[in-house]
Order: structure tokens, then C-alpha cells, then sequence
């Protein structure tokens, strides 16, 4: 039962489990690798495929490093049995378990629906089989929702996200009110012009600047991370020996691995 004494736990990361999991298999594998079998998995659990079907899909998947194929479905097994064993959960069984048991238990979903009937949902472009699944049930047969989203910002496909669902919206609910924003307030027209060239929808509206003209972006190519955070760090140095502030100048990167190669560049041309 999901509410007495033996109730499951949910784990922190999947870390701990993965590690277990491979020594059980006799196998070492480094951290990224773990990393990858732990995305992996989130793709097929948020994908609402079972470990039979996610074999039979295994061809369609890039290879993990350091890892065969083989051993990706052994681990996962592994890792879904010591999670029993623990008495554990992962977060995606947290919305696989909420979704089973509203659809067993119709008197809880009732109150669900009767206490909570209007939707809305943000970044409606990320959602996921397995989330779109819950929202449904808690649907029901009303069509109360309210979505936002830009197909030409999905981003988190690698856990199974698609954007199929906001563009298909329209056609799931033919009385839908669309509102398109393609008014841009944020960045300049040069940016707003490369925007619309690399925007993977092309059938949606074009996106509108509203800021006056500034300057153009640049595109350079890189071989590697190191040479294009020396070539920031060499630039920056440059603009400052120009007579620019160093508080008019940032650095954007995505993600905080980024930030090693740039701290490290800034640092051999003494710019810390």
C-alpha cells in the first residue's frame, strides 16, 4: 500500500542504486557513464515504455559510453529490482503511481476533478508522454486547460519530452482559443532575424522585434571547448585594453560545465 508502514521511499538521485546495480553486474563504470544510464532511464520511464519494450527499441537509441547495449538493459533491470528491494521510487514512478492510483480508486479521482477543474500549463513544449498521461486523468472528459509553450524551444527531448502535444492542441481541441505572441520585447532586430533563420517550426508566425536596431551577432566555429573559451577570454581582454568597462561585458553559457574552460582561459590572461 501506497500509505502504511511499508510505504516507499523516494530516493534521491538514482545515483546510489546505479552504483549498486553495477557492482551486483561485476561491472565498473565511471560517473558519466552512470550519468547516461540515469538520463536513459528517464527517457524510457517518461516515455511510458516498460523494459520489453524499451528492448525492442534499443536499436533506435544512441549507445551509452562505455557500455553495450546489452548491459544498458541489464543495468536498468537491475536498477528497477534493487529499487524494490529498497523499497524505493524514482521520481517518474512518483507520477506513474499517482496515475494508477487515481484511475483505481474512482471516488479519488472524482474528488480530484470536482475540486480541481481548470488547468494551466507552462512550457507546454517539454511535456512528456508520461506527464500528458496524468494531466489526461486528471482531465477527465472537460476540456478546461489552458496551455502555453514555442515548439522552437523544446528542450528537454533526451528525458522524452515532445512538442507534439502543443502543436497537435488545436486539433485535440477543435474549440480552442489560439493566441499567437510573436512580439518580441527582449532582443534587437539583428537577433530576432537570426532567430527566425535557425527556428526548427517554420509554420508558425515569424517572431517581431519591437527594441530599436543594434549590433549583429557574430557565428564562429569552433574545434573544441578550450579554443572557443580562449577565444572569449583573448576578446574580452581585447574590448577592456579598447577602453570598455569590464561591468559592460558578460559571459552566457547553458550549462555549468561550461564554465571550467572560460574560468580557466579568463584566468591565463589574468582576467579573474
Amino acid at each position: 500500500t501506497l500509505y502504511g508502514v511499508d510505504a516507499p521511499r523516494v530516493q534521491e538521485s538514482k545515483a546510489k542504486n546505479l552504483t549498486a546495480a553495477a557492482q551486483t553486474l561485476k561491472l565498473k563504470l565511471d560517473p558519466n557513464t552512470l550519468r547516461e544510464l540515469a538520463a536513459e532511464i528517464e527517457w524510457r520511464k517518461y516515455s511510458m515504455l516498460s523494459l520489453e519494450e524499451y528492448e525492442g527499441r534499443l536499436g533506435e537509441r544512441a549507445p551509452i559510453t562505455g557500455i553495450s547495449a546489452l548491459k544498458n538493459l541489464e543495468m536498468q533491470r537491475s536498477y528497477e529490482e534493487l529499487k524494490l528491494k529498497n523499497k524505493q521510487v524514482d521520481w517518474e514512478d512518483v507520477i506513474l503511481l499517482c496515475t494508477g492510483m487515481l484511475r483505481a480508486e474512482p471516488r479519488a479521482l472524482a474528488h480530484v476533478q470536482q475540486q480541481y477543474r481548470f488547468f494551466t500549463v507552462d512550457e507546454y513544449q517539454d511535456i512528456s508522454p508520461l506527464q500528458q498521461d496524468l494531466l489526461d486523468t486528471w482531465l477527465g472528459d472537460r476540456s478546461d486547460l489552458c496551455v502555453v509553450g514555442d515548439p522552437n524551444q523544446t528542450i528537454y527531448s533526451f528525458t522524452g519530452a515532445t512538442s507534439a502535444y502543443l502543436e497537435n492542441f488545436t486539433s485535440r481541441f477543435p474549440d480552442a482559443t489560439l493566441v499567437s505572441l510573436s512580439n518580441n520585447y527582449r532582443s534587437n532586430p539583428e537577433i530576432i532575424s537570426l532567430a527566425n533563420r535557425v527556428r526548427s517550426n517554420q509554420d508558425l508566425d515569424s517572431l517581431q522585434a519591437v527594441r530599436p536596431s543594434g549590433v549583429a551577432p557574430q557565428i564562429l566555429d569552433f574545434q573544441n571547448k578550450t579554443e572557443e573559451a580562449n577565444w572569449v577570454a583573448k576578446e574580452i581582454k581585447r574590448l577592456i585594453s579598447a577602453g570598455t568597462r569590464a561591468s559592460q561585458i558578460a559571459v552566457l553559457y547553458r550549462i555549468n560545465s561550461q564554465s571550467e574552460a572560460l574560468e580557466a582561459a579568463l584566468g591565463e590572461q589574468s582576467l579573474e
